[in-house]
């Protein structure tokens, strides 16, 4: 009889992981890339930058889903330019040559503390850095 109940109890728990565990993992995995390459980087470059600013998005405190992530050379330009002179940019080393902006639409849900509570942020800048190796991205910055 113990042996029964414990059996239950562990596929019951299985099965509420794999629900809520899968419709966690979709709101990250399915959301729209309007990337449009340019001369600076590769397309592979910017689909490894758009996967290191959705993870970090999706670290955000209250993120429920991501929208959409998009790129394009002279809006991800003009933004880093501003940045570097008027911002941050120089302090964290960043140049044109290695350095790009995503704009990323996204949902919070009501357990948020730095970001509105149960809103939609819409072109959310994600700075992003390339390391040395040519192939990983940090995220330095964001906001509007």
């Amino acid at each position: 009889m113990k042996y029964k109940a414990t059996k239950l109890v562990v596929i019951l728990l299985v099965i509420a992981a794999a629900i809520f565990g899968i419709n966690g993992y979709l709101h990250y995995s399915k959301y729209k890339k309007d990337i449009t390459p340019g001369s600076r980087f590769t397309e592979s470059e910017i689909n490894a930058a758009t996967e290191a600013a959705v993870k970090q998005c999706k670290n955000f405190s209250g993120v429920s889903q991501v929208i959409q992530a998009k790129y394009d050379e002279a809006s991800s330009v003009a933004y880093l330019t501003d940045y570097i002179e008027n911002g941050a940019g120089k302090l964290h080393g960043l140049t044109t040559d290695n350095s790009l902006v995503l704009f990323l639409d996204f949902k919070t849900n009501g357990h948020t503390t730095a970001l509105n509570a149960n809103a939609t942020y819409t072109h959310y800048a994600f700075i992003m850095v390339k390391h040395d190796d040519g192939k990983t991205w940090t995220f330095v910055d964001g906001g509007y």
